[in-house]
């Protein structure tokens, strides 16, 4: 976006000068496949709009592919499925487990752990019961039959009672709680917990010298010679109650610290006299996670007094759909969950992850399950997105509402020398 104008497939020239950085991947009758973006804190309006543009101009490529798989007259290889479960066994593990399953996730007082605990435990016992029945049937036609059965009571009390599995309705957030200022010796630090996601931001100073040098490729790519802004993000196995060797850092790990340092990037000064590193580790993790370091990174670099033009916070709206029996493709109805829950990832159709400030959109990332949504269902998350962020930006200014107008004593000074 260029003067408040959308362009399409922009020159990397265009790119220097260009306030929004969107990807949108379409599906033949404007659906949404894909959504990627960083953008320089811009509003709703001219988001939505830049969206329905790039959606626009998708089905004009599909028209020529449709048309070149026209001349060809090329049919589309049919993709066999594996692993599916036999009808007659999902009907005896509703039969066996539909109750107690409903049970527990109508079961309120569940956490994670003690929720994923019950079900496994029904798990083995349905297991047991179902292999008796089917003694000849393959040990993955047992299991995820009771995986099918247990999906669709998860969703069905989404879509038909309006019901959650933690007793939030739709659009609440879990209980947020921000510390600041918690390690004295550290240039900043910060604890960001909403519900049973939990991360640490620490940020460290450093000399400009120190800022991260592109190679050749990178720079020619992103035009980007020198970075002085950079966001690490950890995820122990210990944060979701697991063991396990913490290697180099991998591909999840990886995306989710780019979305974070997407989303604060705008928001950092241009001229500072530090390179400036911020790390995120997960401690605890119930879904979100990444969005949570963007909440935690901002408070850990008010702390530090750098002095951010505005404070960030994210939020990951899900999505769960029933499809239209009689159009294939086409989804009947539909509900949008905002503050997502690890198991409604798990068993849904959107993880929609936002971050921005109160007045705009500085980050976006859309992971969709389905083979496309409507526009109306991107919008409509874009909206809930928007009302929960700035609910967890007002309980974030409660526990730091400015960055600090000084930074710490223990941190690195810029000194002039001068001969005589």
């Amino acid at each position: 976006m260029i003067d408040g104008e959308v362009v399409i497939n922009p020159t990397r020239k265009e790119m220097s000068s260009s306030t929004l950085d969107l990807v949108v991947t379409g599906a033949p009758r404007s659906q949404v496949v894909m959504l990627e973006a960083a953008a320089e804190n811009i509003l709703q309006q001219d988001f939505c709009h830049a969206i329905k543009v790039g959606v626009k101009h998708t089905q004009q490529i599909i028209l020529g592919i449709q048309q070149l798989v026209k001349d060809h007259g090329v049919a589309k290889r049919e993709v066999q499925k594996f692993f599916t479960a036999p009808e007659e066994i999902v009907e005896c593990a509703k039969q066996i487990a539909s109750e107690k399953i409903a049970a527990v996730f109508s079961d309120f007082s569940h956490d994670k752990i003690s929720r994923d605990e019950a079900i496994n435990k029904l798990r083995l016992e349905s297991e047991e019961q179902l292999k008796e029945k089917f003694p000849e049937a393959e040990p993955y036609e047992i299991m995820e039959s009771f995986n099918v059965v247990s999906k669709e009571i998860f969703r069905n009390l989404v879509l038909n009672e309006y019901r959650r599995c933690d007793g939030r309705d739709l659009t609440s957030l879990r209980n947020i709680s921000c510390e600041v200022d918690m390690f004295k010796t550290l240039h900043g630090s910060a604890l960001f917990q909403r519900g049973q996601t939990q991360v640490l931001c620490t940020v460290t100073f450093d000399s400009l010298e120190s800022s991260v040098k592109s190679d050749l490729i990178t720079t020619a790519i992103s035009g980007i010679k020198e970075k002085n802004f950079m966001l690490h993000y950890e995820f122990p196995p210990y944060a979701t109650n697991e063991i396990g060797r913490i290697t180099g850092i991998n591909r999840r790990e990886l995306g989710h610290g780019a979305l974070a340092e997407k989303a604060l990037k705008p928001v950092i000064p241009q001229e500072f006299p530090f390179t400036i590193r911020v790390t995120a580790e997960v401690l605890e993790s119930n879904g979100s996670s990444s969005m949570a370091s963007a909440c935690g990174g901002s408070l850990a670099l008010m702390d530090a007094g750098v002095p951010i033009s505005s404070a960030v916070a994210g939020v990951a709206v899900g999505l769960i759909t029933r499809p239209n029996p009689e159009k294939n493709g086409d989804i009947e109805d539909y509900r949008l969950l905002t503050d997502l829950l690890g198991i409604e990832d798990y068993h849904g159709d959107m993880d929609f992850k936002m971050a921005g400030t109160n007045k705009g959109i500085t980050a976006l990332q859309a992971d969709i399950k389905l083979p496309g949504i409507p526009l109306k269902i991107v919008m409509e998350a874009i909206q809930q997105a928007t009302v929960a962020k700035r609910e967890i930006l007002q309980i974030m200014n409660k526990t730091i509402a400015k960055p600090r107008a000084s930074r710490k004593e223990n941190g690195p000074l810029v000194g002039n020398t001068q001969h005589m």
